[in-house]
């Protein structure tokens, strides 16, 4: 279960089968994996602590309410996309999830710990920086990422129509960063892409 307010919270709900009624055990069961759910409890220390959530605390359930039911054919399950991958090859034939399901269903996959410990890192790298050249008097700006013409020479862009013209995707903000210089901002940056239709096949390539 995940706190309102603080989706990266997890609390565990615990229902007993001695405080509820049998309907409502049988009910629990029959919903889906990520369906959306509201429940009524009470907040309680376990004995032991809880090593796959966040929260020291569980919630000894009482009542629950469906609130959005999830298809039973879910085109993979958290649990499956978020194990590790074994060096043992035959552990891993039966939770592998593919590379093109997960971008096919990226919603879903962005769910996981691992994308999710991505995204907040690249956050904070990025607000790291920013900070740092903010705190140093510089000016950040955005630059056009649709132009009428190559950039740079020596790199290879992608081309498109725009209309009845012919445009391409910026190779670098640097002729725009001239001009915020040229224009009295002594000191510019900008955190964007850059596009350049190289043909590479290392990882180390722009």
């Amino acid at each position: 279960m995940r706190e309102s307010g603080d989706q990266q919270s997890t609390i565990q709900a615990v229902l007993l089968a001695s405080t509820l009624s049998k309907g409502m055990l049988n009910y629990v069961k029959r919903i889906p994996n990520e369906s959306i759910i509201e429940i009524k409890g009470e907040v309680v220390v376990p004995q032991k602590p809880i090593k796959s959530c966040s929260q020291p605390v569980e919630i000894m359930t009482k009542e629950v309410w469906l609130l959005d039911k999830a298809d039973h054919r879910l085109p993979f399950q958290l649990e499956a996309a978020s194990k590790r991958q074994s060096e043992d090859p035959s552990e891993n034939q039966y939770v592998q999830v593919t590379q093109n399901t997960r971008l096919n269903n990226r919603v879903l996959d962005l769910r996981t710990p691992s994308n999710q410990a991505i995204m907040r890192l690249k956050s904070k790298f990025s607000n790291s920086f920013r900070n740092f050249l903010n705190d140093e008097s510089f000016v950040e700006i955005n630059t056009p990422k649709l132009v009428g013409g190559a950039v740079e020479g020596g790199a290879e862009v992608f081309k498109l129509d725009y209309y009845d013209q012919k445009a391409c995707l910026a190779q670098s903000p640097q002729l725009y960063k001239q001009m915020c210089l040229l224009g009295d901002l002594d000191k510019v940056y900008e955190f964007g892409p850059a596009f350049r239709a190289e043909d590479s096949h290392t990882s180390k390539h722009l």
